[in-house]
């Protein structure tokens, strides 16, 4: 009797589950989702400046979590970097906001907010680590092989994905023709291209490119200065380049064009036009159902020059330019507005003696700065000058930015990043030798002290170019050298550390290279275009920064 009481027991246990399976357990266990795979892989070098960083997990997570407070991303000093991040149930994806910065190892952190679909949180906090590639100037290269006549007069621009565009002029044996290449980042610089033709020189090229890699090439064809018409060529990134045409036919020739693209896929001309007595200053623009008609865009009684064009991004545009008054040259300027059209040619200074050769930069806050050669009196040279132009109150007095008494300042050139700091160089001659010189305009602090960027006090400095990124970030570009013997120079400036030694471009002391032009991405890569001599023709070369 005792005995069957022990089974009936022991029956009764197991039938009730005593307490339950090790398999009943595993189950009603909450399992934490894991991290899969990274991008960049852990510990990763030479990673491009542009990257996006990601995650992937191994099991469906609650996309709600992955936000920028807990998908994040810093830099080796601890510094958080403003990032835009992209989920979905199965990853996500962190976009910085600005270019990485070269030869710096960053922490990616995923933080235990992020949670599964069904609310279990990451077992711990993650992070791993990848380093940018160095940014640094690769060896140049030859974009065309044309033996037939030189190439001269670059010009480039760029998308805002990266993929640039160079235009220059041939010669064929006869005339200049304008000729392009194509540079993207999955291929490098394409094979050059015939885009005109057409009988007569083909002078004042000049390209806009939007941020779709739309673009228009601009220039004038004829004889130079005598019966010269302005025409165009547009690129469209599926159909290519389209076959030029005559934008304008007056009797007068027409000279120095600029353009902008000005919203998407719109482009805004202005250019110089020989109406007679004057040259005055004309505009059109190129929609994509139509050009627009002609507009004179000032009626002053004297002879305008050297127009210069920005544009914002909601397609506001301003040109400068010099205008003589009979007595003098003045710089003005006029504003396109996207609902009203062109406004009414103004002054930007009010100076007594001769002002030339305007450039103008923009920011996206719609504050303009203009910056040109001033003469001055005492000591009877010309300095370098600016003003200010800000929305809601207009131009501001103008000032001096350099302050050099022996030394004469030669063509600016200036540029805004997107917090609305400027930078202008220029060309300063001192003691028979010419240099480079540069300032910056910062937020909030003003105009600071002119820098010096190279030192040698025996070749001529010329003929410089500048640009920024979204960082801040510039290069500029220039030819220095001396009698057959000319370079291609650059100097980096980050905000952080200021301008870099100058450094060389290509090949040493190869020949004569001039005519240095340079674009930068959204994400800091830039790329340069000039001419060069080979002992037998001018050849277009180009060199990569990234």
């Amino acid at each position: 009797m005792r005995i069957t009481t022990l089974v009936i027991c022991s029956l009764f246990v197991l039938a009730c589950g005593g307490g339950g399976s090790g398999d009943d357990a595993d189950a009603s266990t909450p399992t934490p989702p894991m991290v899969a795979t990274t991008m960049p892989a852990t510990d990763a070098a030479d990673v491009a400046i542009d990257t996006q960083v990601s995650v992937s997990f191994t099991s469906a997570v609650n996309a709600a979590t992955l936000s920028q407070s807990s998908f994040t991303l810093e830099d080796a000093d601890g510094n958080h970097v403003t990032a835009m991040v992209n989920a979905n149930p199965m990853g996500a994806t962190l976009i910085p906001n600005s270019p990485l910065l070269g030869g710096i190892t960053y922490t990616a952190r995923l933080s235990t907010a992020v949670t599964g679909s069904d609310g279990t949180p990451l077992a711990s906090a993650y992070s791993w680590q990848f380093t940018i590639r160095p940014v640094a100037w690769h060896p140049g290269i030859k974009l065309e092989n044309d033996d037939t006549g030189d190439a001269q007069s670059p010009v480039i621009a760029t998308d805002a994905f990266g993929n640039m565009l160079a235009i220059w002029k041939q010669w064929d044996g006869s005339q200049f023709s304008v000729w392009a290449a194509r540079f993207t980042l999955a291929s490098g610089w394409g094979a050059p291209e015939l885009i005109e033709n057409e009988d007569g020189e083909a002078q004042f090229l000049r390209l806009a490119m939007c941020p779709s890699g739309e673009a228009l090439a601009v220039f004038t064809i004829g004889e130079l200065g005598n019966n010269s018409d302005l025409w165009s060529s547009h690129y469209d990134p599926s159909n290519g380049w389209q076959a030029a045409q005559p934008i304008e036919t007056a009797t007068g020739p027409s000279l120095s064009p600029a353009v902008v693209c000005d919203s998407p896929d719109n482009f805004t001309i202005a250019w110089v036009q020989d109406d007679g007595p004057y040259k005055n200053l004309w505009s059109r623009r190129d929609t994509p159902s139509e050009w627009t008609l002609a507009e004179l865009l000032e009626t002053a009684d004297g002879n305008v020059q050297l127009p210069r064009m920005v544009v914002n991004a909601d397609g506001t545009v301003l040109v400068v330019w010099q205008q003589n008054d009979g007595t003098r040259n003045n710089i003005m300027a006029n504003w396109f507005d996207p609902a009203s059209g062109w406004g009414t040619a103004e002054a930007v200074e009010t100076e007594t003696g001769e002002a030339k050769q305007p450039v103008v930069a923009l920011d996206p806050m719609g504050n303009a700065t203009v910056v040109w050669r001033q003469y001055e009196d005492t000591p009877m040279l010309y300095n370098m000058w600016a003003a200010r132009y800000t929305p809601g109150t207009g131009w501001g007095t103008a000032q001096a930015i350099e302050t050099a008494s022996e030394a004469d300042t030669g063509w600016p050139e200036v540029t805004a990043d997107p917090d609305g700091n400027v930078i202008a160089v220029w060309d300063e001659s001192s003691n028979g030798v010419r240099s480079i010189w540069a300032n910056r305009y910062v937020v909030g602090s003003g105009w600071g002290t002119a820098t010096l960027l190279e030192n040698n006090d025996v070749n001529y400095a010329l003929d410089q170019r500048v640009a920024t990124d979204p960082a801040g970030n510039a290069i500029v570009v220039w030819y220095q050298g001396s009698n057959s013997i000319f370079n291609i120079w650059a100097s980096q400036f980050s905000p952080d550390n200021g301008w870099s030694e100058r450094t060389i471009i290509g090949v040493m002391d190869r020949g004569l290279a001039a005519e240095p032009r340079i674009a930068i991405d959204p994400f800091g890569r830039a790329n340069v275009v000039w001419w060069e001599n080979d002992g037998i023709r001018y050849n277009i070369w180009s060199a990569r920064y990234d």
